[in-house]
């Protein structure tokens, strides 16, 4: 309505059209290469104590070895107690950071030796061992080192570096060294790994070579087929409950999977069949593994490699690119399949590591060698 008044000259702006945004500065950080920040850190290492400080030089040299190494916002580097450096799984516990969220950081082997290093000069400081919930970078009194103080230090050491800077680049700040980790973490270079997966002539030859009169030939024929049937990850199968499952038409089944999540799958026929026939001649309760071991006890997911690869180990493949038959390789086989039956999008609650492109684009290429070669 408003801009219908302002259209025909009964207002001259509308009241509830917000007030355009102000211009903000664009500004192109500068990037240290490893050269920079290595002389960064060397002249770090030679600031004098002073103003009552103590290990000026070690202190500064570990905290810009953090900030440069680990990303981290001088905030949360400052904020670091000695208590959030696990040593043993090379983690930093940065706590309550920005929207209050806290993360695991991990570090490699020569920045562990430095901080080993800053550590044992602390705790043989003549004022005694520091407590574990003291600060890990502190100068004086057992107070943490201020990010003002840090970036007063920071721009006096700059001009010695004596930096080229890029024509459109801004001087160096210390939130840089921040923006220096990200662009410098190494990207894998080498192509991926082929997907594979069996095709499914292979299927139905492996379920005929299957032993039938076994002891377990049932729940092992049964294990294979609900693989192939719901592509579950092998961690889905072992924590599957009786439960879980629901047989009557539709029949389906609920799977627990990655990030807490669960999703349901349809069941064929043929599955739902050699299910019942399992779940009656084991006389398992509700609350009870569907696919269990002797005495009764649950399948583990090593226990459900070995029986894959003790029936499918025959249909590898050598090669450069070998074909080792997992229970994995299940999964990669039924969205294949699927994605050949006319499936653009099987439910396969796929995490976001792109296995799922990788699927259809394997499909596509197989599809575009199967027209080439007719």
């Amino acid at each position: 309505m408003f801009s219908y008044l302002v259209d025909h000259g009964k207002l001259t702006e509308t009241p509830l059209r917000s007030p355009p945004r102000r211009a903000r500065y664009q500004r192109t950080p500068f990037i240290f290469d490893t050269t920079a920040a290595k002389q960064l850190l060397a002249l770090a290492e030679t600031l004098l104590s002073k103003g009552g400080t103590t290990e000026r030089g070690s202190t500064y040299l570990a905290l810009f070895a953090v900030l440069y190494g680990l990303g981290l916002r001088v905030g949360e580097a400052c904020r670091l107690c000695i208590k959030d450096v696990d040593l043993e799984r090379r983690l930093l516990l940065i706590r309550e950071t920005k929207f209050y969220k806290s993360r695991l950081v991990p570090f490699g082997p020569k920045l562990e030796a430095l901080l080993v290093r800053y550590l044992h000069q602390r705790l043989a400081a003549p004022a005694g061992a520091p407590a574990d919930d003291q600060p890990l970078f502190c100068l004086r009194g057992g107070r943490p080192i201020n990010p003002g103080t840090v970036s007063q230090t920071f721009h006096a050491l700059v001009p010695r570096l004596h930096l080229q800077i890029p024509p459109g680049v801004s001087p160096p700040r210390l939130h840089d060294l921040r923006h220096s980790f990200a662009v410098g973490i190494p990207i894998k270079r080498t192509s991926l790994p082929d997907t594979h997966y069996l095709e499914r002539e292979e299927v139905t030859a492996l379920f005929r070579a299957l032993p039938r009169d076994s002891r377990f030939a049932l729940r092992d024929r049964t294990l294979l087929l609900f693989l192939y049937n719901t592509g579950a990850r092998v961690q889905e199968v072992a924590d599957l409950r009786v439960e879980h499952l629901e047989l009557k038409p539709p029949a389906k089944v609920r799977l627990h999977g990655k990030g807490d999540k669960w999703r349901v799958c349809p069941l064929w026929d043929e599955t739902v069949r050699y299910l019942q026939w399992l779940l009656a001649e084991q006389s398992t309760a509700a609350n009870e593994p569907v696919f269990c071991a002797r005495r009764s006890l649950p399948l583990t997911r090593f226990g459900i490699y070995k029986i894959v690869r003790r029936h499918a180990a025959s249909w590898d493949t050598s090669g450069p690119q070998p074909r080792h038959v997992t229970p994995h390789l299940f999964r990669h086989t039924a969205a294949v399949h699927l994605l050949e039956a006319g499936y653009t999008t099987p439910n396969f609650n796929h995490s976001r590591d792109g296995t799922s492109g990788i699927r259809i684009s394997l499909f596509q290429a197989s599809q575009q060698a199967s027209v080439m070669a007719s």
